[in-house]
């Protein structure tokens, strides 16, 4: 005879049986500070690339003005400002990046939590069943 309770759960966890679900699985099983630390080392990596090549196109687009006054620029300052900036670039997106993968993480382990949840009530049922008979 078919029971209809675990029939309903197994019904439900099979329709959140997808890509995204899968995913949260994996990343639940991480430490907190382990997900959000590889996202910030990988972001880290790709925002100072993205500065690098941001820096060449601005220095491309004013090269004009950059041979002009060559021997007139303050590179001390522009150091500084190009520091500042990447700092500044950094950092914003550094905070972003935490957060959001901070939320991911958090959304994952609520998923994982009903997931494992279904299957402790199925597995009861189950019991349940091979004690009545």
């Amino acid at each position: 005879m078919v029971n209809e309770e675990r029939l309903g759960l197994m019904i439900r966890m099979a329709k959140q049986d997808t890509p995204q679900q899968r995913k949260a699985l994996k990343i639940a099983n991480y430490y907190r500070n382990d997900y959000i630390a590889l996202a910030l080392i990988g972001k880290f990596i790709l925002m100072t690339i993205g500065y690098v090549i941001l820096l060449m196109f601005v220095g491309l687009a004013s090269m004009d003005f950059l041979m002009d006054n060559l021997g007139r620029i303050n590179y001390k300052i522009l150091g500084a400002e190009i520091v500042i900036g990447y700092i500044i670039f950094v950092g914003v997106y550094l905070g972003i990046t935490y957060i959001v993968w901070s939320v991911r993480y958090h959304n994952a382990k609520k998923a994982k939590r009903v997931y494992e949840e279904n299957i402790r009530k199925i597995d009861k049922i189950y019991q349940r069943e091979d004690r009545e008979g």
